[in-house]
């Protein structure tokens, strides 16, 4: 799911603040006593050093806050200079969403491309312009009495290969501007649809009174989940939209995995960075699913400088796995983990992230 949001915070400086509680001292207002602010670590450093540091952070999102608001706290957290996530959720959403420090930065596609799961409860009879619970209302339909049969029936149907047509207030880019920057100044941009599958979608329970439905949703990158809600509210023929949504899983990656942000604040409170690096992952952790092979010092450079390589050891191992398999690289060691290599049609192996 992507798509940044209409919010914006304002923030009153601390000039801004104590210039205007002089003003109300020299006003007779108020008495003002002289306090000194508590400082986050490294904050107000002009020379901060920043910890190096690689790994993965399997945050679980809280609500009603962006992505990228999450992502800026958790590298003050860590004190980290460079960070990434990979694939952001609404505010409106919470669950899975993997911060990549240093290195693993590189890493972070690999999860990007892969299939998300989501949990989503939809809200029937009501269209609103985002699809989702913070959009402005539409229209409103009445929800037929037999709407749980109804749904029973429709859902099925969703399932599978199809293209879908993603909502105007989405981060895609048209002609390098944001679709939801068009959306907000009421322009209507033409959409293509494109190529998702959805795996599996269970409705795991209907709640008639409030016409409301929470499904179990297995699909591909590039899937909209607001987007497949308003079209099986258009099926219903009464409309739809988001009303709660949550991730819970990015490829082999599931919820029991995720960490609160309290969790890393307290874990911080508690014992320093140090007791943060229990929640810090390894890619070679991550990506446990892919099968491996070991590669020899000579092989490292041609790699790194893209060429397809081969040998009488890698040739050996190559022969089990199916071209365009992805799997995982190590020097001479399960101990060395030096990348993600993918297998060609001719059983040479090529980097696609090393390092």
């Amino acid at each position: 799911m992507n798509r940044s949001r209409r919010k914006t915070d304002k923030v009153i400086s601390n000039d801004n603040l104590k210039n205007a509680l002089l003003n109300l001292k020299s006003e007779n207002k108020i008495e003002v006593k002289p306090v000194k602010l508590k400082q986050q670590p490294n904050q107000g450093k002009k020379n901060r050093t920043f910890r190096d540091l690689s790994g993965v952070v399997l945050l679980d999102k809280p609500k009603d806050v962006s992505s990228n608001f999450i992502l800026q706290k958790i590298k003050r957290l860590f004190n980290v200079k460079k960070a990434g996530h990979t694939g952001s959720l609404d505010p409106i959403a919470t669950g899975l969403l993997p911060i990549c420090f240093g290195k693993t930065t590189k890493y972070a596609q690999f999860l990007l491309d892969s299939d998300k799961c989501y949990e989503v409860v939809a809200k029937f009879g009501v269209v609103t312009t985002t699809c989702d619970i913070e959009g402005e209302v539409v229209s409103e339909k009445e929800v037929p009495n037999n709407f749980s049969e109804l749904l029973e029936s429709i859902v099925p149907t969703f399932m599978g290969k199809q293209q879908q047509v993603p909502p105007m207030y989405s981060a895609l880019k048209h002609q390098g501007k944001p679709l939801y920057a068009y959306a907000r100044e009421g322009i209507e941009i033409k959409r293509e649809a494109r190529d998702i599958n959805i795996y599996d979608l269970k409705i795991l329970n209907i709640d008639t009174e409030n016409k409301t439905a929470r499904l179990f949703v297995s699909c591909t990158k590039g899937t909209y989940i607001r987007s497949l809600v308003h079209d099986i509210g258009e099926k219903l023929g009464v409309g739809g939209h988001v009303q709660e949504l949550r991730r819970v899983s990015i490829g082999n990656i599931g919820s029991t995995e995720m960490v609160s942000i309290e969790d890393l604040e307290k874990a911080f409170e508690n014992g320093g960075f140090k007791s943060l690096e229990q929640y810090r992952k390894s890619v070679p952790e991550l990506m446990h699913h892919l099968p491996y092979i070991f590669v020899s010092s000579n092989d490292i450079l041609p790699l790194k400088q893209g060429k397809n390589i081969s040998n009488e050891l890698i040739e050996q191992n190559v022969l089990k796995f199916a071209p365009n398999q992805k799997i995982r690289l190590y020097l001479e060691s399960m101990n060395n983990f030096i990348g993600v290599g993918l297998v060609n049609s001719d059983k040479k192996i090529s980097a696609l992230a090393i390092g």
